[in-house]
């Protein structure tokens, strides 16, 4: 179905694989519109969350992965590809990864991004556009982009600036520095480090927590990110006040007293 993605959906969890061994897993337009279109879709499955219906068929988790080339996770854009691209489709290019960072953050259920080698450029801008991350030993996020007369280009500057402060921010950014797995944790860019034995299990365990919490919950949530200054969070808590889940512990906390 896809020429670069594999998607795998396995106990109410989904899997995106990117793979694109010749190009380093390098981001492509072909590549954009395929996770675009797959986003999109997933996007209006787990809308069912906000509308408090849980269906046993829709997913709880997104996982995005990549195969591993090399030292290389995502090796950022296709360079080779970029450069052969008319101003037209370059436009539709960074629209289109513009998007899929966007869809990353207003999908209704955790995503999380597996990162396991080096994440570079438009590489990192999707892997913090995701809820959570979790990232090899060896791995490292770099943010080039000035080196070679570019900037950030997916819509993530600011996203980046919350996530870091303003002056930490500044300085990755405008200093094109490279960032290691274990400077990522000190600046709260990632749930946890694996090494290549837990990685699997350290997943695993992540799914679990995810399952025992209310999706309702996490979708109202995720919403509450999302609010423009023109709307109201407790427009969103008042919505979802009374779903099954929050009965049930409404219940429970009843009977106890």
């Amino acid at each position: 179905m896809y020429t670069y993605l594999e998607v795998s959906e396995l106990d109410r969890t989904v899997c995106i694989n990117i793979k694109r061994a010749d190009r380093l897993n390098g981001l492509g337009l072909t590549m954009g519109k395929e996770l675009h279109h797959y986003l999109s879709d997933f996007k209006i499955r787990t809308d069912v969350y906000l509308k408090r219906q849980d269906l046993p068929s829709t997913p709880r988790c997104l996982f995005l992965t990549a195969t591993r080339t090399n030292s290389s996770w995502i090796a950022g854009g296709d360079l080779k590809e970029l450069s052969e691209l008319n101003g037209i489709e370059v436009h539709d290019y960074i629209s289109v990864w513009s998007e899929i960072c966007a869809l990353l953050r207003k999908i209704n259920v955790p995503t999380i991004a597996i990162i396991d080698g080096g994440c570079l450029g438009g590489g990192a801008e999707l892997a913090l556009s995701c809820d959570l991350r979790i990232m090899t030993e060896d791995s490292y996020f770099s943010f080039k982009q000035v080196q070679i007369g570019l900037s950030l280009g997916y819509g993530t500057t600011d996203l980046i600036t919350r996530i870091l402060g303003e002056a930490r921010a500044r300085s990755i950014l405008l200093l094109g520095k490279t960032i290691s797995a274990k400077e990522a944790l000190a600046l709260g860019l990632l749930e946890t480090i694996a090494t290549q034995d837990s990685l699997e299990a350290d997943k695993r365990a992540l799914i679990t927590h995810i399952l025992n919490l209310s999706p309702y919950g996490i979708a109202a949530q995720k919403k509450n990110f999302e609010i423009s200054e023109s709307e109201s969070e407790s427009l969103t808590f008042l919505a979802n006040w009374g779903n099954s889940d929050h009965r049930k512990f409404l219940n429970a906390f009843t009977s106890k007293s």
